[in-house]
């Protein structure tokens, strides 16, 4: 036997738009809610407004923890947080949509409470239900500048991560030259003396004058070295003084 369902359990029922029907007007006052058009509507305004602080809570986690877990996966983390930027650009528009007939009290052509008591209720429904929506309007646009400074954020730190990966590269390539410094030297020399050496027994040469021309052109390459190692030494300190 199912147990009958009474008003109690729709008060403390979970949000959901099918009990919306059921529930409607319970915490409305029935003759204001004659009178006043627009406070006749602010249970479903208050439902919206629910509704999105739901929708920009998950954002927000959403946003948080692409921010946080980003790296490895840059690409998916950019078309994440465009894809959020879009979905939050069009919930402003919405609750702006939302915002204006709150903001244009007594301009429109719905029916408006005129008696006393009646105009005080009204007023603080609709004075409580811009404030709220402003405030989803603020935590929307917060979140979507989040968002693109997110994808600003990853930008440069895929950029620095470029910068550095060459940079090692550069360093890498630094070390290369230097070792060819002393190796093309001494590869020219053999290369200029071949194998004419009486100790190869192809020439009148001895394999010492071969060794005795290589340590001048060592003795140069080494200079050319420490000259470049100063000259970069000083320009760095130019640059961390400038």
């Amino acid at each position: 036997m199912t147990e009958e369902l009474t008003p109690q359990w729709y008060a403390n029922s979970v949000q959901n738009i099918t009990h919306l029907p059921l529930q409607y007007g319970r915490t409305l006052d029935t003759e204001v809610l004659k009178h006043d058009a627009l406070y006749g509507l602010s249970e479903l305004y208050t439902f919206v407004a629910d509704s999105e602080n739901q929708f920009l809570n998950f954002m927000e986690s959403h946003v948080l923890v692409t921010l946080r877990n980003f790296h490895g996966q840059e690409e998916f983390a950019q078309s994440s947080l465009r894809y959020g930027k879009a979905l939050l650009q069009e919930h402003i528009q919405n609750i702006q949509e939302m915002l204006r007939p709150l903001r244009y009290e007594g301009k429109g052509k719905w029916p408006q409470a005129s008696k006393a008591p009646y105009v005080e209720v009204a007023r603080v429904s609709k004075s409580d239900l811009l404030s709220d929506f402003e405030c989803l309007l603020q935590k929307a646009s917060a979140l979507t500048k989040r968002c693109i400074e997110g994808q600003a954020l990853i930008v440069n730190d895929s950029t620095l991560k470029e910068s550095k990966k060459a940079m090692e590269q550069a360093e890498g390539l630094i070390k290369l030259t230097r070792l060819a410094f002393f190796f093309v030297p001494l590869s020219f020399t053999t290369s200029f003396f071949g194998m004419n050496f009486i100790q190869f027994g192809q020439g009148g040469l001895s394999i010492w004058i071969a060794f005795i021309t290589c340590l001048p052109v060592i003795a140069l390459t080494g200079l050319i070295l420490y000259w470049d190692s100063l000259h970069r030494r000083a320009f760095e300190m130019w640059r961390a003084r400038n």
